[in-house]
């Protein structure tokens, strides 16, 4: 079974956050280091032992964003039609996944609810080069697949965008 969603998210600060449901924000230290040039490039990093993936975007503005939940892991989208897709696992400690604007704790987003510690999700990264030179305008768009997994597995940068 697939369930699909369509959120419009604000990517403050050109990030979004996946995380555990659970997850107690009052512990959660956001670092300045957190956007380091290896996140950058590979456009998403995990934090707090895997229970929050932050999601880099090409815009600082609202962004669209297609979400499948899928039961299995998918087959991977021909590479020419997206600029830039990685894969990593999150863990969870409840029973959902929210997919949210930074720092709202979810007010605006998305909550997948399912039993199982352990996800892997698959991000799909589009229109990077129909962004104008401001950064403002433009038809960036992002799938993510989510499905459940049986353990946690490495990171994956499956295409890397073209950085020139």
């Amino acid at each position: 079974m697939i369930k699909t969603y369509t959120l419009s998210l604000f990517a403050d600060y050109f990030q979004i956050f996946i995380y555990d449901a659970g997850l107690d924000w009052s512990t959660v230290r956001i670092e300045a280091d957190w956007s380091t040039d290896q996140a950058r490039r590979d456009m998403f990093s995990s934090k707090e032992n895997g229970r929050l993936i932050v999601i880099e975007t090409f815009r600082n503005f609202t962004v669209p964003i297609e979400v499948a939940v899928l039961e299995t892991d998918p087959l991977i989208h021909p590479l020419d039609e997206w600029d830039q897709i990685v894969e990593c696992s999150i863990r969870t400690q409840s029973s959902g996944i929210l997919i949210a604007e930074l720092g709202n704790e979810g007010q605006n987003g998305l909550l997948v609810e399912g039993a199982t510690p352990n996800w892997r999700l698959r991000v799909y990264y589009g229109g990077q080069h129909t962004i104008d030179q401001m950064g403002i305008e433009g038809n960036d768009h992002y799938l993510i697949e989510l499905w459940p997994a049986a353990s946690v597995e490495d990171d994956k940068i499956i295409k890397q965008r073209h950085l020139g």
